[in-house]
C-alpha cells in the first residue's frame, strides 16, 4: 500500500519518472489490482509514444476489462479516452468517451481530470472552460485534484492571452509540483499563448 501512495504522490506532482518505475513493478505485481492498473497506465501514457508503450498500454487495458468491476469499469472509460486522444489523436470521439464516463459517474472527479488532460493535448478553450465550471467550489487546496484543476487554469488564461495570470498560476497556486511538471505546463502554457 506505500508503494501505490507513493506512486500517487509523485503523479500528483507530476513526476512521472520517479512515479513510473513503481506503478510499473505494483501493476507486474498485482495486475488484478486495479488502482494499480490505474496509476501504471497514468504514468505510461505520459511517456513518448512509442509502439512498445501503445502495446503495454493497451495490456493495461485488457487487465481492467478482465477486473469487470464498477471502479475498474470507470477506469477503464478513462484509459480508453486518453488512448484515443493520445495515440489516435481523435479529440472528439475521447471528449465523447469521457463525457459518457462523467454521465455515468457524476460522484468520481477523475473522469473530469482525463477530460481536462483531454482538452489540454488539444488546445480546447471551451472543453477546458466546461471542466473548470464543473470543479469550481468542489476543489480546495486540500483535494488531490487542485493541481490539475490549477493547471486546467493556467493553460485556459494562456488560451485567453493572459500571459501574467496564466504564469502566476503556475508559480504561486499550483502546491508540491515538480520542476519537471512545472517546465512542462510552462511549454504548454506557451504553446497555448501561441494559440491566443
Amino acid at each position: 500500500r506505500a508503494r501505490r501512495e507513493l506512486v500517487t504522490v509523485y503523479s500528483l506532482m507530476e513526476a512521472w519518472e520517479d512515479a513510473l518505475l513503481l506503478a510499473r513493478d505494483n501493476f507486474h505485481r498485482s495486475p488484478s489490482n486495479p488502482f494499480h492498473a490505474q496509476a501504471y497506465f497514468n504514468c505510461l501514457i505520459q511517456q513518448t509514444k512509442s509502439d512498445a508503450n501503445r502495446i503495454e498500454l493497451s495490456n493495461i487495458i485488457e487487465s481492467l476489462e478482465k477486473i469487470n468491476s464498477e471502479k475498474s469499469k470507470e477506469m477503464l472509460s478513462s484509459a480508453k479516452a486518453q488512448m484515443t486522444a493520445v495515440y489516435e489523436g481523435m479529440e472528439q470521439k475521447a471528449i465523447d468517451i469521457i463525457n459518457d464516463a462523467i454521465s455515468m459517474y457524476p460522484n468520481n472527479d477523475y473522469p473530469i481530470q482525463t477530460k481536462i488532460d483531454i482538452c489540454i493535448r488539444f488546445f480546447n478553450k471551451k472543453e477546458i472552460k466546461t471542466c473548470i465550471d464543473s470543479l469550481r467550489g468542489r476543489i480546495d487546496r486540500k483535494s488531490s485534484f487542485y493541481n490539475a484543476y490549477k493547471r486546467a487554469e493556467s493553460i485556459y488564461f494562456a488560451l485567453e492571452g493572459n500571459e501574467s495570470k496564466a504564469i502566476h498560476i503556475v508559480n504561486n497556486e499550483m502546491r508540491d509540483y515538480s520542476d519537471s511538471g512545472k517546465a512542462r505546463l510552462l511549454e504548454k502554457i506557451h504553446s497555448a499563448l501561441s494559440r491566443a
